[in-house]
Formats: C-alpha cells, structure tokens, sequence
C-alpha cells in the first residue's frame, strides 16, 4: 500500500496510508519508506533538485516526505527525531561501571549478528559505538550503527573509524568522510540515555561486521 498510486502522481491518500500504519503498528508489521528519491512526481519523499546534504532539511521535504516524517514522530519506538529523549519507549541499560576515561576496543570480524561495540569515557561523556545488521547477503551487508550515551551530559559531535574485514569495500552514510577510514557526525544532539540510529553502512567482498572504534565525541 502506498500513499500515491503507481502512478507516482495526484494527492496523497493520507486517511488510507493512517490506516495501514494503524493495522502495522497494532500487529508489529515492519515497513519501509521506499520513494526517498527527488523525482518531480507527488510520491517523492524530495523536492526536485534537492542535493545529499540537504536530505534531513524539512524544507527539502515534499508533502509525502512531511507526512511520512510526521508520522514516524508520533512512533513510540525509544528514537527521538528531535534530540529529546522518547519516555514511550524502552531506556538503555544502567552501568556500574566507574572506569572514567577508558577506551575499550574490540577485534571487529564479527559474524553477522553484528554486536561489534566500542565504548569511549572521553570528554566526560560515556559513549558506546555498535553495529546491528539491517540485511545481509552473500558476499555483502548493511547495518545499522547505534551510539548509545549513557553519560550524564549531551553529546553533539561524534568521530569513529570503520577498519574492514579482509577486502571489503565500506559505504557509510549519514556520516562525513574523513581521512583514514574516520568519519563524523556535528549535526546531531544525543542526550543523556539517548540513542542515535540514523547511520549506516554498506558492506561488500564479505558480510562480516567490520571492526567500529570511537575516535572522539563532542559536548553541546
């Protein structure tokens, strides 16, 4: 079901669309937003002529695009689009651990159940870097990388480094690429007992889990 005919084209079917979330939500049916694209036709998540950069620009969004976004706000799921923690859903796990300003590393490599962490006391914050896998195939995968802050302070830059496993080619994104296999992220707010899931990553040559470290994070 979609919120447009295959055309691509009219006014969206907003009533039709809130009952088939309704039916999904109710029965745990997962879905997907598939037109994140910038054609000139109403289906479009996009405005024409909007660029990478721009994509989490409301702006930018078309009134499928607003409609879905407005929809994915209400969900109470534990991910907050605005920064604020979501009360709805489930909270993070409390720690005892008291080892300020230790980094601990991981061997990456994993299979692909994901669970390659890396946690990070710097600035201090307390961070943990993982990898989920979204799908996976033959010789490739995606997954989804989930920073976790279970610190007491807000934390809105982070930079981490993806090492691949054997010859595999890494596509992240969300994140802006640096040297080394590092990348970053300034355009985000998570606060304390927050998480952010909105990176990812695209592996090809092998589905293993790449190796995921955190260089250094950021305070508001």
């Amino acid at each position: 079901m979609a919120l447009f005919p295959a055309s691509g084209g009219g006014e969206p079917d907003e009533a039709s669309m809130n009952d088939w979330w309704n039916f999904w939500d109710k029965n745990k049916i997962s879905y997907l937003n598939w037109a994140v694209d910038n054609k000139g036709e109403g289906s479009a998540a996009l405005n024409p002529n909007t660029v990478a950069s721009d994509v989490g620009t409301p702006s930018h969004w078309s009134k499928s695009g607003q409609i879905v976004q407005d929809h994915l706000k209400k969900m109470t799921n534990g991910v907050s689009c605005s920064g604020k923690p979501n009360n709805s859903g489930s909270s993070p796990p409390k720690s005892n651990n008291k080892n300020n300003g230790t980094v601990s590393k991981n061997k990456g490599g994993n299979n692909n159940k994901g669970g390659n962490t890396n946690n990070n006391n710097k600035n201090g914050g307390k961070i943990s870097i993982s990898l989920n896998v979204d799908s996976s195939w033959g010789n490739g995968a995606n997954y989804k990388i989930i920073i976790k802050n279970t610190g007491t302070s807000a934390i809105c830059s982070v930079t981490f480094q993806v090492t691949p496993v054997g010859k595999q080619t890494i596509n992240v994104w969300n994140a802006k690429s640096l040297s080394g296999g590092k990348y970053s992220i300034s355009n985000i707010k998570i606060n304390a007992g927050g998480t952010n899931n909105e990176i990812g990553m695209g592996v090809s040559g092998s589905s293993k889990a790449p190796k995921i470290s955190l260089i250094n994070i950021g305070k508001c």
